[in-house]
């Protein structure tokens, strides 16, 4: 009964979620594909693997840039409960 009742709308909402999802998905490949690249600035189809991740990962500012992403989460989320839990009491 509940499938039926909203299948105008359901069908309706189809093109949608497919173009969002092909959107996303695309861009997410195209970025991927093209970290595997050395382009710099313009898109060049040199490829290299994943040197160009290997060296991102010896370098010390990637362990700083997660550790960063690391304390920012637990501040902010801690943050966040304590200013909810005070709202909420008050």
């Amino acid at each position: 009964m509940f499938l039926t009742k909203n299948l105008a709308a359901k069908i309706s909402l189809l093109p949608m979620i497919i173009i969002s999802l092909t959107v996303f998905v695309g861009c997410i490949i195209y970025s991927f594909v093209y970290s595997l690249t050395n382009s710099k600035l313009i898109p060049v189809l040199n490829f290299v693997g994943f040197q160009q991740y290997e060296r991102l990962f010896k370098t010390r500012k990637w362990d700083v840039a997660v550790e960063n992403i690391f304390i920012y989460g637990f501040v902010f989320t801690t943050g966040c409960l304590v200013i909810g839990f005070l709202l909420a009491v008050l």
